[in-house]
């Protein structure tokens, strides 16, 4: 009886974490979407044009923040980083609502949502051990990061095709990857349930955005007025 007790209070707090990190994913999704839509619409869009370089560095910034701090910050440092993140990343996103029209911009999240549903349920259900993939993923992302250099200078349309196709299977993966990790996380029990919440959160959230924005680029580009 003990031992079902246990069991059911694991059980509990798996589905609790679970739902607490797809809340905090749905909310900084919400946060991003909301501060893009309205930054667009406002007279700040055109200085936020300009300042987008300075823009994707404090991005950068905040991610290496929330990573180093995790295990020593509070859970309301963490989330307030996360949210930070989000919503200037809402700034830097702005520029879609310039880029495509809404018709593309809808057209690609519902697909990313229903992508990244399969593959969450895919890395959730998996019981291999794929800690190994984690490095293959971060030398894909990086080869299509080197790609995406290379093709400001050479400007070819065909391959940038080519480094969205490889830069959604790269996030295909650390989606499969993230959730994974969030289940192993959520049963070793090594952080407090808010912290295993809010950091699978931001893993996830990034996984959806950088997959919205490769499918945005590939179904949205035909789509330009």
């Amino acid at each position: 009886m003990e031992e079902f007790d246990n069991y059911s209070k694991s059980a509990v707090s798996f589905n609790s974490v679970i739902m607490k990190t797809f809340f905090w994913m749905f909310l900084g999704l919400a946060s991003t979407g909301i501060v893009a839509f309205v930054t667009f619409n406002s007279d700040a869009f055109t200085s936020i044009i300009s300042a987008w370089p300075i823009l994707a560095l404090i991005e950068v910034v905040v991610v290496i923040a929330f990573h180093a701090t995790l295990r020593k910050a509070s859970a309301s440092l963490v989330t307030a980083l996360f949210f930070i993140y989000s919503m200037i990343n809402g700034l830097t996103l702005s520029v879609i609502f310039a880029a495509y029209d809404l018709g593309s911009i809808a057209l690609a999240f519902f697909g990313t949502a229903a992508l990244f549903g399969g593959l969450a349920i895919i890395g959730y259900k998996t019981e291999r051990d794929i800690t190994s993939l984690g490095t293959i993923l971060f030398v894909g992302l990086i080869a299509g990061l080197i790609m995406s250099i290379i093709n400001i200078f050479i400007g070819s349309e065909a391959f940038a095709i080519l480094i969205d196709w490889v830069i959604i299977a790269v996030f295909c993966g650390f989606t499969v990857y993230d959730m994974n990790k969030l289940k192993l996380m959520a049963e070793s029990g090594d952080f407090p349930e808010e912290k295993v919440a809010i950091y699978c959160a931001l893993e996830l959230y990034l996984d959806f955005i950088n997959l919205f924005i490769r499918i945005l680029s590939l179904i949205g580009g035909r789509s330009r007025d």
